[in-house]
């Protein structure tokens, strides 16, 4: 009964992870239209761009429901009703882009979300929560600071009133978690205590993300860098190489993150429940390789499936760079950031499944190899000169996860031993 309940919460987890991730999908797909359609605009006209966007898509669903589409009078009129006012609307949002740029589309059309409430204000006469006030009139204040910002200021003042819009968000959140939790009092210093408690877990969560940094501050600082305005610099061909190389594996970290969060889990609850409800040394062992089976098997299909779209793209590099605005000379770098991008998913799966077994002092050590590596490597190559740009990256990451790899495998051989230990040091 136990296990029937608990199959069903990991289905109900699983499908709402699938949510999730088709929210995050939809959201990329949506803001990249906005790049998409300012690109079309400026070779055709916006009603062409509207022509192009709806008419081919409709198309393609009336031919798909064929007889299923059966529309009664009523229906059409309402929708043809809403289709003028939607083909307006869009039409406006179009003639707006071709003025402006991208971001400052998006950030515009995004407060139609934070407007709704206002709207339904005026058609109901129902106030909203003060709540909701606040947070519409927060938006729209970082949209109009961001976009003032830009206007008068260039691209100093749009950076200033991101920043700040951040911040607004970043104190709002943090007054939502003190009221949620009255319990806490920033008195005791709660907070500063768990840190102090958890100083290998603080240390893997810097010492990580900085290995992820460190190769773009090395290179940002160096001569191979261009100053933007005060202390914010960039190299262009290597962040948009690498910013391209991010995008490839999204779909395959959220694909991977179901797979931990339920095929994993049920082996990983299985070995434990072993250890913790008395099971024989042969359920325990059993358990064990079933954790190293399902381990082992999700690494594997993400390389499989993963690292084949990777060669693929390492494969039509020269034919996306162009699109990129880099140059057929960065190939090379494109391809490397491809690579490192696909190995760098492998190390953090596997910085996953460390801290999974709470196995910190592995964990610490590899996220100290993983920084210690990307800044040496790197440094070493911009010494070389820019055609040799990320290889010290992709270096640091192999040499990352080949000893990754070795540790996780020797700590599974020693999972009993070490499972006990645990238990004997907390008590």
């Amino acid at each position: 009964m136990l296990y029937t309940i608990r199959m069903k919460m990991l289905s109900l987890k699983k499908k709402r992870i699938l949510a999730e991730i088709g929210c995050l999908l939809c959201g990329m797909v949506w803001g990249g239209s906005f790049v998409v359609v300012k690109s079309v605009s400026e070779a055709v006209t916006p009603n062409w761009v509207l022509g192009l966007r709806f008419i081919v898509p409709a198309a393609v669903l009336a031919l798909y429901l064929g007889k299923r589409l059966k529309v009664s009078k009523n229906v059409f009129l309402v929708a043809a009703f809403s289709g003028v006012l939607q083909y307006l609307g869009f039409l406006t949002q179009v003639i707006g882009l071709t003025t402006t740029t991208a971001g400052n589309s998006a950030f515009i059309s995004a407060l139609y979300v934070v407007l709704v409430p206002f709207c339904l204000w005026a058609y109901t006469k129902k106030r909203p929560k003060w709540t909701v006030l606040a947070a519409g009139s927060i938006s729209v204040l970082g949209v109009g600071l961001t976009l003032l910002g830009y206007d008068r200021f260039g691209l100093d003042g749009a950076m200033w009133g991101y920043a700040l819009g951040q911040f607004l968000l970043a104190a709002w959140l943090a007054f939502r978690i003190v009221r949620e939790f009255p319990s806490y009092s920033p008195e005791t210093n709660q907070a500063l205590h768990f840190l102090a408690g958890n100083r290998s877990l603080v240390g893997i969560g810097f010492l990580f993300n900085l290995g992820i940094w460190i190769d773009k501050f090395v290179i940002w600082y160096s001569p191979l860098g261009t100053k933007v305005f005060g202390w914010f610099y960039c190299a262009e061909v290597y962040d948009t190489c690498l910013f391209f190389a991010y995008l490839t594996v999204v779909p395959a970290m959220a694909l991977f993150l179901i797979r931990v969060e339920t095929s994993f889990y049920r082996a990983y609850s299985v070995y434990f429940n072993a250890v913790t409800c008395g099971g024989d040394l042969a359920a325990i062992t059993e358990g064990k390789d079933r954790i190293r089976a399902n381990v082992w098997l999700s690494i594997s299909r993400l390389a499989k499936s993963q690292g084949g779209l990777t060669l693929c793209l390492i494969l039509a590099a020269p034919i996306i760079a162009p699109y990129l605005g880099i140059g057929s000379v960065n190939v090379p770098t494109l391809r490397l950031a491809l690579l490192a991008a696909f190995l760098q998913s492998l190390l953090l799966f596997l910085m996953i499944f460390f801290l999974y077994f709470d196995w910190q002092r592995q964990g610490l050590m590899l996220a100290l190899l993983f920084v210690s590596a990307n800044a040496v490597a790197t440094s070493a190559t911009v010494v070389a000169g820019r055609e040799y740009l990320g290889i010290g990256y992709l270096f640091a990451l192999l040499a990352s996860l080949l000893a990754g790899a070795y540790w996780f495998s020797a700590g599974l051989e020693r999972l009993e031993f070490e499972t006990f230990a645990k238990q004997v040091e907390r008590h």
